[in-house]
Formats: structure tokens, sequence, C-alpha cells
């Protein structure tokens, strides 16, 4: 056991490890031409409500876009810089990032790109994103403005970075600076989508799959948050779109984990009734957020601080329960290996939270960059947890099915010939039943089994029940049943016969036995045999067509004990 982990272990490794050299090479860093950041050097013009409610008028010079102030819903800013002579590249592009806010941009005066303007004094929800804006062939020395509508409250800076470059360049630019969060999320979803397809096919006749189909939704909501997170989406999806499925896959993760844990059956350090009572409560938090978000009531940004404390108590408790759970050893190894797996996402989750409001506060104890790598790697150790148990899933399944064959075997095969029985002969009349095509029963009887028994032994008896086994079956075991329905007797279902096909495996059959007793005169081998097809007996069902043939077998019987003088049973 321990060596197939270990196999396992090693082999998500490797693939973890592909995976980020792929993405590394896919999303390299390809820069060919010069670009610069336009940090300082603005103009600031705007109306900003302060804290008092009152709107008041700003303007300062020389100022730098981080040093840009705060606001609320309603304000507008415009900030101008001079465009710097880049040089000779192609398509020359500007590149900034909004949070909450539509915008326009104007080159000396003239408007050369807008965003969700219509958007300005309603509540519509505007997102998070980079945007890139093609400047004139003719940009060096003109003046550029950026006139910024914010559309929330509390929204922090409207106006993040603000770049010129090439525009393939800047691309290459934002996405190698995001490439481990890009690269694990889109892994994160194809597998995710996939096992959670391969797992709801198999659901309903495995029924312990939940946990796994909880574990790749998990996954793949994390590969959403993650391509959507830090506003890296924009070569995918609209800035809207994309900045509320990352609210909605940040907001999804905490039910998920206490279905994870529903499904793992895992026992609660608290009492049940109110770990389901909180869980529930949470669920139902969510769907409202997601309500008024949609109905553009109140959006789920705005929300977010107060869903952080219900995280954090939300993560203490799973934490709790993981540590009873592993340390009482009341889990499968399955299990525990996903709980180890929710664990590590819980603490990275929880460290990136951490930073993020302390980046807010402007006390972080990592920078921006370094801390946003938290989720993705606890994601891909979840990823890993749950690639260790599908493996074992399917290496303790074929040890099930050769096990659930080995039981099924006995149950339903006869222990001296080799042949089913009659509980399969039951089985298989039952689907005769239900089906409508013709078939024929035959009904055997080996004849002198009780004389051979009284004069050599049970032992010999036995032997001639298996020679005889063997025969039918060299003669008709490629039909539907060969079958031992108890003492001397056995049947024969064939579906792909008529009564000429019949005569000639009974010819065959006969000359076998024939040749047996040529080799072996101790014994002496023959049947009485008899047939019938469904078609005989009009509205019967197989049971009634087996009787026809069981008649059948006697009359053949009587004519067999007269021709060759065999003593009838007392």
């Amino acid at each position: 056991m321990r060596k197939r982990f270990l196999a396992i272990g090693f082999a998500c490794a490797g693939m973890f490890f592909l995976m980020i050299f792929m993405t590394i090479g896919f999303l390299g860093d390809t820069v060919h031409y010069p670009y610069l950041s336009m940090e300082d050097g603005w103009r600031l013009r705007g109306t900003i409500r302060n804290a008092q409610g009152v709107d008041e008028h700003i303007e300062m010079e020389n100022m730098k876009v981080s040093e840009l102030p705060r606001g609320s819903k309603g304000d507008y800013i415009q900030v101008s810089a001079e465009l710097p002579d880049m040089g000779d590249i192609p398509f020359p592009t500007l590149v900034f990032e909004t949070r909450y806010a539509a915008y326009e941009v104007s080159v000396d005066g003239i408007v050369v790109d807008r965003y969700d303007t219509d958007a300005i004094g309603t509540r519509k929800f505007v997102g998070s994103s980079y945007h890139f804006v093609t400047l004139p062939e003719e940009y060096v020395g003109k003046y550029v403005t950026l006139t910024i509508h914010r559309t929330e409250n509390r929204a922090g800076k409207a106006l993040g970075n603000v770049y010129i470059g090439a525009h393939e360049d800047m691309e290459s630019m934002l996405l190698h600076e995001n490439f481990f969060a890009l690269g694990c999320g889109f892994f994160l979803i194809v597998f995710g989508l996939s096992f959670m397809f391969l797992t709801l096919i198999y659901l309903s006749r495995v029924p312990e799959l939940l946990a796994q189909l909880v574990g790749s939704t998990i996954c793949a909501v994390l590969g959403m948050l993650l391509i959507t997170n830090d506003h890296v989406s924009f070569l995918f999806m609209n800035a809207d779109v994309g900045t509320t499925i990352d609210y909605m896959a940040i907001y999804a993760l905490l039910p998920l984990g206490y279905l994870l844990l529903e499904a793992l059956h895992v026992e609660h350090r608290i009492p049940t009734r109110v770990y389901r009572g909180f869980a529930g409560a949470t669920i139902l938090a969510v769907f409202a957020i997601y309500a008024l978000h949609f109905l553009n009531v109140v959006h789920m940004n705005r929300l977010l601080f107060v869903y952080y404390a219900i995280v954090v108590v939300g993560m203490f408790i799973m934490l709790l329960d993981v540590i009873k759970n592993v340390k009482e050893k009341k889990l499968t190894p399955v299990a525990v290996v996903t709980l180890l797996g929710l664990s590590a996402l819980i603490i990275c989750l929880f460290l990136n939270m951490a930073n993020f409001v302390l980046w807010r506060a402007g006390a972080s104890f990592l920078d921006r960059e370094t801390g946003r790598n938290f989720i993705p790697l606890g994601a891909m150790i979840f990823a890993a947890s749950q690639i260790v148990n599908y493996l074992s899933f399917i290496s303790e399944s074929g040890t099930r099915q050769k096990d659930y064959a080995s039981l099924q075997n006995i149950a339903y095969a006869d222990t001296l010939t080799g042949l089913a029985n009659r509980a399969r002969a039951d089985k298989i009349f039952e689907e005769l039943d239900r089906s409508r095509e013709d078939y024929c029963l035959v009904s055997v009887d080996v004849n002198g089994l009780k004389d051979t028994n009284d004069r050599l032994g049970h032992a010999a008896g036995d032997r001639l029940l298996r020679e005889y086994a063997q025969a039918l079956k060299a003669n008709f075991g490629d039909e539907e049943l060969c079958a031992r329905m108890g003492g001397d007797e056995f049947l024969v279902v064939m579906k792909r016969t008529n009564a000429d096909g019949f005569g000639v495996r009974l010819r065959r059959l006969y000359n076998d036995l024939d040749e047996m007793n040529e080799r072996d005169k101790t014994l002496f081998r023959s049947a009485a045999i008899g047939y019938a097809f469904r078609h005989e007996c009009h509205g019967g069902d197989a049971h009634t067509v087996y009787l026809l043939a069981d008649e059948r077998m006697f009359e053949n019987k009587r004519e067999q004990h007269i021709r060759y003088r065999i003593k009838e049973r007392v």
C-alpha cells in the first residue's frame, strides 16, 4: 500500500512540474520592444466625495498613479500626462488597470476609447480588468487624458498600473507576470470538469463517488478563480463577466468545503446540529449574495469583507474536524488524503486572505506579487490529493470487481461441473420472459447415474457428471447457457438456432459420448434429451417452455431405458 501511494505521489509531482514547465514555455516573457511604466508625472483634476459626504474638487500636479485618492460611487477623476517617445514600436498601446470604474480615454482632446460609460449613475455592475487602448500613430508629445468614473462605494483606487508599449509585448508581459496562476487555473479547469463528467457517469452505480464529485467541482471552481483573479482574464472574457466569475468562485468555496466534509462522512468537533445549521446558513447566505448581485441591489465586492469573517469561522471549524478525524483514525486512507489536501488549501486561502487585508491596510507581510501565489499553490496541492484518490479508487475498484466476479461465480456456478447452476438458470429465465425473441430450451438427463453410484461409488458418479458436462459444453458452450439444474438434470438455453441446427449439435454430442464409451468402458455414458421452442407455447413463460422440453425428455428417457436396458430409479 505504501509503495503504491509513493508511486502515485511521484506521478502527481511529475505531472505538476511538467505543467509548470509547459506553462513557462507557452507564457514565457517574449517582450521584443521597450515598454515603460507611467508611474509618475500625472496631473489630476476631479471631484471626490469626502468622509463627511461632501463633494470637493481636487487638483494635483506631478503625482504618481499610486497616490490617487480613494473615493465613492459617483466620483470622477481626470489624469493627464504627456506620452513619451517609445521609438519605432508596432501598434503603440496604452495599458492600464481599472477597478469598478467606467472610463474614457482621449489624446489631445480626441476620444479614442471608452468603456461602460452607460453605467454611470446606474446600478449596473462594472468589473475590474486591464484595458488596451491603441494610440494614434503620431502620439509622441501629445497628452493622454483618462477620465475615470467610480461605480462602487469603498472600492479602493479606481485606477491602477499604467504602461505604454507594443500591444503584443504588453499582453506577453501581463501573462508572464501571472503565468503560475494561469497555468494552474487552466489545468484545474480541465482536470475538474473531466473528472466531474466521469464521476457523474458512474455516480448512480457507485454512491461512494460523491466525495470525488464534490472534490472535482472544487478543482474546477479554483481554476475559474485563478484565471479571473488579479484582473488578468482580459484575453478570455469581458471585465464585468470575469470579475463576476471571480467573486462567485470565492463565495462558492466555503459551501463546497462543507459539502465535501459531509460526503466524506466526517465526524464533527462541534455538535452536528450546530455544524449543519451553520453550514446551511452559509449556503443560503451565498445564494442570497448572488441574488443581490444579479438584481443590482448590492454587488458581491461590497460584501466580501463580511464574508471573510464567515470564512475565518468556517475554516477554523473545518480544520478542527480534520484534526479530530485524522487523529482518531476513523476514516479511510482516501478520505484522509482528501482532508489533508483540503487542509493545505484552507491554510493557503487564509494566508492569501490575510495578506490581501493587510495589503489594503498598507501593512502586508509579503508583497502582493508573492502573496497571490498562495491560492494556486494550495489549489494544486488539493488537486494532487484528488488525483491520488482517483488513482487509488481505480486500483481498489479493480480489486473489488475481481472479488465481485469471484463471488458471482460462486453464487451462480455448479461446484462439481463448473457449469452454471439453477440460480443462474432462473436469472436467465427472467431475462427470456422480458425478451420478445424466440428461443429453444433443451432438457437433458444423464442415464444410469443411480446405478453407477450403487455399483461403483459416488466418485464414479461424479466423474460421469463431469465428463458429460465437458461434452455438453464442447457442443453447446457458445450458446446462452449450459447449466446443471441438480442431480443428473442439465439445461441448455439456445437463442440462435432452429430444429435443424439443434439436430446437428445433438448428433455431435451423441458421437462424443460414443467415443468416450469406446475409450473407457468402465462407465456407460448416455443421456435423454428433449427440447421445446418458445413459439410452441403461445403466451407461456420460460418455465412453461421448460416443462414441455422436460416432458419430451422423459419420453426419450423411457425409449432409451428400453433400448439400453437401464434400470428405472426406485
